[in-house]
């Protein structure tokens, strides 16, 4: 029996078809056919929207559900091979300049973002974003992230500002597929399949892909990672 449990958070505010070889990607044409929400045995961990800033563990074990706008504020977010994390409508997954995100799959066991509906469509939720400390290309060096509201604050800021940090980590992205994201958070400001803002070259990106995004894939603003791998597809 399917086990649904919450994943409590310090809140701060109130808001996987492989392609046939051995990549751990997938084709362009999705499987919109209705699944269970996780297999049998396997817990449901509800995650709700707000701050979390010490070190956490998402296992394969669990399905996590993003219910809004979480972000990490602090220490790192480690995810396992394997570990499906599905996002409600309105939801997203921010890693701020001050956290890490170790999300490292494997060809065989990839991490997948996906949406929570039963039948999903681009544009379900929000996406992955990763922000850092290194140079970016503005007056003062720093910048809010594109699409969310300035109101969020410092948990949307990114960029070094005098001092920047070029070989800032941001942590790893690796055999990671992010399906139907790009939120509308209001009208022409959506968020991507996948964002970086200011990360620097101590971070690890590599085999990656965004699937049927409603914006861009993936989207970066004034990094100095270097990124390889990386597929995007869309029907």
């Amino acid at each position: 029996m399917t086990k649904t449990t919450t994943w409590l958070a310090a809140l701060a505010l109130a808001t996987t078809a492989a392609c046939g070889d051995d990549s751990g990607l997938i084709g362009p044409t999705p499987d919109a056919s209705e699944e269970p929400d996780a297999p049998p045995g396997t817990n449901i961990v509800n995650v709700p929207a707000g701050d979390i800033s010490t070190e956490t563990t998402w296992t394969k074990d669990n399905v996590y559900v993003l219910k809004g706008y979480v972000f990490f504020t602090g220490g790192t977010l480690t995810i396992e091979a394997g570990t499906t994390i599905k996002g409600d409508n309105g939801s997203a997954l921010t890693i701020t300049k001050d956290a890490k995100l170790i999300a490292e799959g494997t060809a065989t066991a990839p991490i997948v973002f996906t949406s929570s509906a039963e039948v999903p469509e681009a544009g379900d939720w929000g996406g992955l974003v990763l922000l850092g400390k290194a140079s970016i290309n503005v007056a003062g060096g720093v910048e809010d992230i594109d699409g969310f509201p300035s109101s969020y604050g410092d948990r949307i800021v990114f960029g070094g500002g005098a001092t920047p940090d070029d070989d800032h980590d941001c942590g790893t992205l690796k055999y990671v597929r992010v399906e139907y994201a790009g939120f509308e958070l209001s009208p022409g400001s959506e968020l991507n399949g996948i964002t970086l803002g200011g990360c620097g070259r101590q971070t690890t990106v590599d085999y990656i892909q965004s699937h049927m995004g409603l914006d861009d894939g993936v989207e970066i603003f004034g990094d100095t990672v270097d990124i390889r791998h990386v597929v995007i597809t869309q029907p």
